[in-house]
């Protein structure tokens, strides 16, 4: 049985009414549709012969620029690359020391005037004439002089010159206080004694080095390498290279090297420790 608000069919009143509401405004609603589609259609093609316009006359050209600016370089890097690549390596000194036999020494001091670059690996060549007499490949940190040393060297009787073959270069940031922590080495009773005071007896003349080095750091290394150069007047009267071997933290070392030759008069000495503390095989592993 329908309800007060359905009529005999089942209708809905609510539906009815609808159903009246548009069959009497069928016609305005058809009107008002038309009407709608029309201004919807004027201002569709009105964008769309504004933005022709602008694509062809303003826009169009900008983008043009723009697409075509794709392809030129905005940046000059081979203007940045010379201006970032690091400065070249200094050789302060070189210099042949006395030899016995045919063979001598050379020893020469460079340094790395960076700050933010080291020379992970540095390749010397001894060159006399056209032949390569001897090569040596080392390392040096930022803002680092150092030594690198070829002894007992046969020249042929040619005076060799010293050139650097190649360089591996590596940047670094904030370096100064790692390697302050890594490189702290105390070279403390510095002795000199040349051959008239040694008091050695021999058939040789013997000169002896006698100092004390002690790490100062928390690491334990395997090696650490020495120079030791003995300065003259205008150039360096001996050089030699040693080594201390498994140096602990905290350990002190007394170190002799011996001059088994007579050297000119001696006015000072430099001792120089090196250790390549980027290398993990350096340090010796934790008890």
């Amino acid at each position: 049985m329908p309800t007060s608000s359905q009529t005999p069919a089942g209708v809905s009143t609510f539906r009815l009414k609808i159903s009246y509401w548009y069959v009497n405004h069928k016609l305005q609603l058809r009107k008002w549709l038309v009407i709608f589609l029309i201004l919807l259609s004027v201002i569709l093609y009105a964008y769309s012969s504004y933005r022709v316009v602008d694509i062809f006359f303003f826009s169009g050209k900008n983008y043009a620029n723009d697409v075509n600016s794709l392809t030129v370089k905005a940046i000059d890097y081979q203007q940045f690359h010379q201006t970032q690549k690091p400065a070249p390596l200094v050789i302060d000194s070189f210099d042949a020391l006395d030899g016995r036999e045919g063979r001598y020494d050379f020893i020469a001091k460079f340094s790395n005037p960076n700050e933010n670059f080291i020379g992970r690996e540095v390749t010397f060549q001894l060159i006399a004439g056209s032949k390569i007499i001897a090569e040596k490949t080392t390392y040096i940190f930022s803002k680092e002089k150092k030594y690198v040393g070829f002894f007992g060297v046969e020249t042929g009787g040619t005076a060799p010159i010293l050139k650097i073959s190649k360089i591996n270069w590596q940047r670094v940031s904030n370096f100064a206080p790692f390697a302050a922590n890594h490189l702290d080495f105390a070279i403390t009773d510095v002795k000199f004694t040349p051959a008239a005071q040694a008091g050695i007896r021999g058939q040789l003349p013997i000169s002896n080095l006698n100092f004390t080095i002690k790490n100062n750091t928390a690491y334990n290394y395997w090696h650490v390498g020495l120079y030791l150069v003995l300065q003259g007047g205008t150039k360096p009267a001996a050089a030699n290279y040693t080594t201390v071997d498994e140096f602990k933290s905290g350990e002190s070392r007394k170190i002799e090297m011996r001059w088994y030759e007579q050297l000119a008069p001696v006015g000072g000495e430099e001792i120089l420790p090196e250790v390549d503390i980027l290398n993990p095989d350096s340090f010796m592993p934790v008890d």
